[in-house]
């Protein structure tokens, strides 16, 4: 428990001092292209695959998404360079020439590397990737859509997105240790109780809601855009669905005997135990600002 607590303290602190000099170029990029490309390699290496090619190639992809997507923005939103629009070249085209790669890998060792692991391949460095990236896209809100966003809201609503897996989690854990009678998934996740996902949806929405409060009152006046309840509401559900995001990455971990993905964080496991829920919390609060911005902008 102590180990648990001083890692997780300690992810906290590195999480907010990312936050709060997000704005400086590759401050997020630089961890979020790490932490993509060693949960690639903890998933990877969970499923049995040894082929190296395609885990090196795979674990270069999946921390290119996000180092690429940063500077990108870097240059669209403070040098006013479009790459893509420049080479007229669609995003996807980069991800297209990956899967043609990890497949030509599986034909020329097809005795050794089975459809499953190139599947899996492909699968996690696209969604573990995309899925870091989405915290600079929340992150450039603000450049986004300059009428509707403030900076410092920018900042807020990463926070926001962040404690949708991270502080649910920890609620969930701490009440589910102690008032947790009902299991959720017994045979997926024996640890996790009803009780304890309960108190971790309200103490997202608590936290959520005093941060949303702290911040649109003390720093500054946020257009209305969003109030604190819809907030809450757009945190409420990426929250449920970060604790889907937790169980199917469990699921995974069951399949193949595995209790943890790895020991990046002492007491925590791997860095694909500690992103799980975040890869399900995050996209879902972006395509709900997206969403919102886009019904007041009709």
């Amino acid at each position: 428990m102590k180990k648990r607590l001083i890692t997780g303290i300690s992810g906290a602190l590195f999480a907010i001092a990312c936050v709060v000099f997000m704005q400086v170029p590759f401050v997020l990029a630089i961890p979020l292209a790490f932490f993509a490309a060693t949960a690639v390699h903890e998933i990877l290496h969970v499923i049995g695959c040894k082929n190296k090619p395609i885990t090196y190639i795979s674990m270069v992809f999946a921390g290119a998404i996000p180092f690429c997507s940063d500077v990108i923005a870097f240059f669209k939103y403070h040098r006013g360079v479009d790459f893509f629009n420049s080479f007229s070249m669609p995003a996807w085209v980069p991800a297209v020439i990956y899967v043609f790669i990890v497949l030509i890998i599986m034909l020329g060792n097809y005795e050794t590397v089975p459809f499953e692991h190139a599947a899996m391949a492909i699968f996690s460095t696209v969604s573990v990737g995309f899925g870091m990236a989405t915290l600079i896209y929340l992150r450039d809100l603000d450049h986004m859509f300059p009428d509707y966003i403030q900076p410092a809201q920018s900042r807020a609503i990463v926070l926001c997105a962040l404690y949708a897996a991270w502080i649910s989690d920890a609620f969930a854990y701490f009440f589910g240790r102690k008032i947790g009678k009902h299991k959720l998934a017994p045979v997926i996740s024996p640890k996790k109780s009803i009780e304890g996902a309960v108190a971790g949806l309200l103490g997202n929405a608590l936290v959520t809601g005093i941060t949303w409060l702290i911040a649109s009152h003390w720093f500054t006046r946020f257009p209305d855009t969003f109030n604190g309840w819809g907030i809450v509401a757009i945190g409420t559900v990426a929250s449920v669905l970060g604790v889907c995001g937790d169980l199917s990455a469990s699921v995974i971990k069951r399949n193949f005997g595995k209790k943890d993905y790895g020991t990046f964080f002492p007491g925590h496991g791997g860095i694909m135990d500690r992103f799980d829920s975040t890869l399900f919390a995050l996209p879902t609060f972006y395509i709900f600002i997206i969403a919102i911005i886009s019904f007041k902008a009709v």
